[in-house]
């Protein structure tokens, strides 16, 4: 994506946030009421999650997306301990094999990929 474009969403980004603050105060106006127009209230909280997921959609645009050609953060290797490590199920279990499942969580968990058996 090139800068403009970046730029650009940017600032329909900011426009849609600016309106949906609006509407937030909108709708609290509208409980402040004796008289509580149920149908206007209804609209406005519809308008509002509309912008919402309009802001999310765009948002989702700016982020890079992921593929697997990608470099891996430190979490690659972790990943690929997950892949190639062999679990059993638990009733097929041998003596210590718990144990063991056990330490390979663990290192995994903390940001090791060796395994502890």
């Amino acid at each position: 994506m090139e800068e403009h474009e970046a730029a650009a969403i940017r600032a329909k980004i900011m426009d849609l946030r600016i309106e949906h603050r609006d509407l937030d105060a909108a709708i609290t106006a509208i409980y402040e009421r004796p008289f509580v127009d149920q149908l206007q209230l209804r609209r406005l909280k519809k308008r509002k999650l509309l912008i919402k997921d309009m802001i999310v959609k765009l948002e989702s645009r700016l982020k890079p997306t992921w593929t697997p050609d990608a470099r891996a953060g430190p979490c690659q290797s972790a990943v690929k301990a997950l892949d190639t490590a062999s679990f059993s199920l638990p009733g097929s279990m041998g003596k210590g094999s718990a144990a063991k499942m056990g330490n390979r969580a663990w290192t995994l968990a903390n940001g090791s990929a060796r395994s502890a058996s």
